[in-house]
């Protein structure tokens, strides 16, 4: 009887050993919550509609009076409003009615104001947290209006100085503006560099992007999921680092996650340049160009520094989709890429402040032109419908900078 008891101790013990040995996985990568946390404080206030007026003042003063209270909603009615320099703070969430629109204050100087910004989400010196700006649902979205800029520059919502934060169901129109509508950028400060961290985007349509900007340009940040994003034209999801290597301790760019990613008839749905420096890892899941140049770049770091910029080696990019168009946005660095056959076809955007953007032909899937590796295969192109074929590449669905010489035109 000891005997058999003790065996059936021994096991017991064994299995339990086994079961606690096994890793504990996280929670997936796609729990919004993994990111963003939030909590809604008592406050409730409501901007309502005076027509033609500039509303900032109103929304910053409510924004406040929320804050004191320790925290809520600020709800911004139906109508127009008009808006720069509001300031978010701690613990409010601004809530965006269905029938709202939001504009930019406009001047006779806009058009050569490269800091208009309606929301900034904290500065040099105050950290933002537990923040949102959202329209009511991702069915009842609110708008925000930037298309009577016409070339000039202006940002929709700069993340800085901030955590735990959430941007998310909105339309937005532009006209080639030459700024992306959502940045995220670094801080240098006193007590230490700042950048977003923790938190979410999603839910989010542009149409009539510039090609050198587009939806979200993400400079600096650490730890944030985009979600469902289109972009008509520009870069649905650029990281591009505006962060220079000789700035003291910078907030590099690290956990970044992308999901359902869409362009149309735009350069790239995602891009991604480190510029110089040694980059994090990103996570980049479900890519689909419509008749855009490509559905992801890759490019390569700066190679004026040394090292050169890269990514994380253990970055990730899967499931990427492709139809082939010929209303690319594409400037004269991407025709060595196309094949002979098409490399005519570009023609000068007139219409696009970039000067030197033309529209075209796609060129390929994923245009992998870095100089550094990613866990990336071509089998991670799961459709590339349509394209040319260059007879001498072989392939539509990834071009390098090796294939270059295989691209060459016969004179």
């Amino acid at each position: 009887m000891k005997t058999n008891q003790l065996k059936f101790l021994f096991i017991a013990l064994l299995a339990s050993t086994n079961i606690s040995a096994q890793p504990v996985f996280a929670q997936s990568a796609d729990a919004e919550s993994n990111f963003y946390k939030p909590t809604i404080g008592s406050a409730r206030k409501t901007l309502n509609d005076e027509p033609g007026q500039d509303d900032s003042d109103r929304l910053n003063n409510l924004i406040q009076e929320a804050a004191d209270q320790g925290g809520g909603i600020v709800t911004i009615g139906s109508g127009t409003h008009y808006f720069k320099d509001v300031n978010m703070m701690s613990n409010v969430h601004i809530r965006v009615k269905k029938d709202a629109t939001l504009k930019p204050v406009y001047s006779d100087t806009y058009t050569s104001d490269k800091n208009v910004i309606m929301f900034l989400f904290g500065d040099s010196e105050n950290t933002v947290n537990n923040v949102s700006i959202e329209g009511t649902s991702n069915t009842s979205r609110a708008k925000i209006d930037m298309s009577k800029l016409g070339g000039g520059g202006a940002k929709a919502i700069k993340l800085a100085n901030v955590k735990n934060f959430q941007v998310a169901n909105f339309d937005i129109k532009d006209k080639d503006s030459r700024l992306a509508s959502i940045t995220l950028n670094m801080f240098e400060s006193n007590s230490g560099n700042k950048a977003p961290k923790d938190g979410v985007v999603k839910n989010i349509d542009m149409e009539n992007a510039s090609y050198g900007y587009g939806l979200i340009q993400l400079q600096s940040a650490t730890h944030v999921l985009f979600k469902n994003l289109y972009g008509d034209g520009g870069v649905t999801l650029r990281l591009e680092s505006g962060v220079s290597d000789d700035s003291p301790n910078p907030v590099i760019t690290d956990r970044i996650y992308g999901r359902n990613i869409r362009g149309k008839d735009c350069n790239a749905a995602v891009m991604i340049s480190p510029h110089e420096l040694q980059q994090g890892k990103f996570d980049i899941q479900d890519v689909t160009s419509d008749g855009c140049g490509f559905a992801v770049r890759v490019d390569a770091g700066f190679k004026t520094v040394t090292p050169n910029g890269t990514y994380k080696s253990s970055s990730i990019l899967r499931n990427v989709k492709a139809t082939f168009g010929t209303n690319a946005q594409l400037k004269p660095k991407h025709f060595k890429y196309l094949p002979c056959a098409l490399r005519d076809e570009p023609v000068k955007d007139n219409t696009d402040p970039e000067k030197d953007a033309y529209i075209g032909p796609s060129v390929s899937a994923v245009g992998y032109i870095s100089n550094y590796k990613i866990d990336f295969r071509d089998s991670d192109v799961q459709k590339a419908d349509g394209f040319v074929e260059a007879e001498e590449l072989g392939t539509h669905k990834v071009v390098r900078e090796k294939d270059v010489d295989n691209l060459k035109c016969k004179s």
